[in-house]
């Protein structure tokens, strides 16, 4: 069985951070959502703020030293059985990050980690939230994560 000790969703935190053109993403190296592209993340540890767990999760996944600016989005994974039952539940705060130094590594439950530019998005399978969130800072679309936002389209006339 298993599924009774999951019976509330866990908390997570990611990062989008910005450098250049392009975003720090990680290939997943375990489940959930093994073998996709996201943001690197991870579960809040007991007495951890959100801003600490965004930044040990891009440290140990990555090698990356950031700086966390700010909540940028929410992400939620539920993975159910074949049956439709849920297996797990996860609520993810997404932060953007400002990076600080560091090489790219893969650590953690990380299988590879890269830059990755904005034109190469296209080229690597992403989970539904990475896409989402990634075609919104493209646009210009989040604050705080390194691009500047976009006024909106004004008609003229």
């Amino acid at each position: 069985m298993g599924h009774e000790r999951y019976q509330r969703p866990l908390l997570g935190v990611s990062t989008l951070v910005a450098r250049g053109d392009g975003v720090l993403l990680v290939r997943r190296g375990k489940p959930p959502l093994h073998g996709l592209w996201a943001f690197p993340g991870g579960l809040v540890e007991f007495g951890e703020s959100l801003a600490q767990a965004a930044a040990r999760e891009v440290l140990e996944e990555t090698g990356i030293s950031v700086e966390i600016i700010e909540a940028i989005d929410r992400a939620e994974i539920v993975l159910r059985d074949r049956a439709d039952k849920p297996l797990r539940h996860y609520v993810l705060i997404v932060f953007s990050g400002c990076f600080v130094a560091g090489e790219p590594r893969a650590g953690d439950d990380a299988a590879e980690v890269r830059w990755v530019a904005a034109a190469d998005f296209p080229a690597f399978p992403k989970t539904p939230d990475t896409d989402r969130i990634l075609t919104k800072w493209s646009q210009g679309l989040v604050a705080g994560s390194g691009q500047p936002p976009r006024p909106p389209d004004m008609e003229k006339g």
